[in-house]
């Protein structure tokens, strides 16, 4: 499945989340996400299973437009600094390595002054080499 492809059937999920695809970033895939007011949790800030959300999103696109069809095998976010309501952020990719097998990519994301908010590192199966 290409890029756009996989964008195209996520559409709803990429709605619900407040996401954005840019495809034509310098450097892989950028996606943005604006915090909604529902979107934070009770000490007011954006939860940070959305923002892992974006960041894994971000990770499967960079790594399909490597040509791989990603399955996250494993993945984790350092937490760096909140993001609240209002909020645009940011989440740049770089394909680590992307393999026949496995792909490696690391995500930043960003507030839109550039102040770092986390840093996301994924590890993905392709699944069109999967053999099952």
């Amino acid at each position: 499945m290409d890029i756009q492809d996989r964008i195209d059937r996520d559409g709803g999920v990429l709605e619900r989340l407040n996401i954005s695809v840019d495809l034509s970033a310098n450097a892989g895939v950028r996606l943005e996400m604006k915090v909604a007011e529902d979107m934070v949790n009770a000490g007011g800030y954006c939860h940070g299973g959305l923002l892992f959300a974006l960041a894994d999103t971000a990770c499967a696109y960079a790594l399909a437009e490597a040509g791989l069809a990603p399955v996250t095998l494993d993945a984790g976010i350092t937490y760096l600094r909140p993001a609240t309501a209002g909020e645009r952020i940011a989440a740049e990719t770089e394909v680590v390595r992307a393999g026949r097998r496995i792909g490696h990519c690391e995500v930043r994301l960003t507030r839109e002054d550039g102040t770092l908010l986390a840093i996301y590192r994924g590890t993905c199966s392709n699944a069109s080499s999967d053999s099952r």
